[in-house]
């Protein structure tokens, strides 16, 4: 019986803590740099589970990024200061894809209006002032 009240008593005084994923090297927010982020909704709307999302990587190597637009693979130059975010002109393929008629075009504005930038843990949301265009998810480190 003392050893169920002891056990009991470590369970109750025990709290949540992210030591061992510290331990492991585990971060516990993903890097704005270098990061595979995912779409998750733009403009407030959730985006279909059945599409293939738009995603962004900010290369810090060269301030360049790189990404999908919904259809169209995409690239151009960014700049970053603090929580300051602005995307400079970005090019794509030129692919007609009838599926993502409507949210390339939607994506790429979205992206032409971000000023600013916030991480929570593993979620990237773009912003215009105080205005949430965007959230994305982390996929992880992207590779080279």
């Amino acid at each position: 019986m003392k050893t169920c009240a002891c056990l009991l008593l470590i369970l109750f005084a025990c709290k949540p803590t992210t030591r061992l994923g510290d331990m492991m090297g585990v971060p516990t927010e993903s890097s704005l740099k270098d990061t595979h982020w995912v779409a998750v909704d733009l403009g407030g709307e959730p985006l279909s589970t059945n599409i293939k999302r738009p995603y962004l990587i900010l290369k810090s190597q060269d301030s360049m990024v790189q990404g999908f637009g919904g259809c169209n693979m995409i690239s151009g130059n960014y700049e970053t200061s603090g929580k300051k975010l602005t995307f400079g002109q970005l090019i794509s393929t030129k692919m007609f894809c009838e599926d993502a008629k409507d949210l390339e075009p939607h994506f790429l504005m979205l992206l032409g209006e971000v000023t600013g930038f916030s991480i929570r843990e593993h979620e990237l949301t773009l912003l215009a002032g105080d205005k949430i265009l965007a959230h994305f998810r982390s996929e992880g480190v992207a590779k080279n």
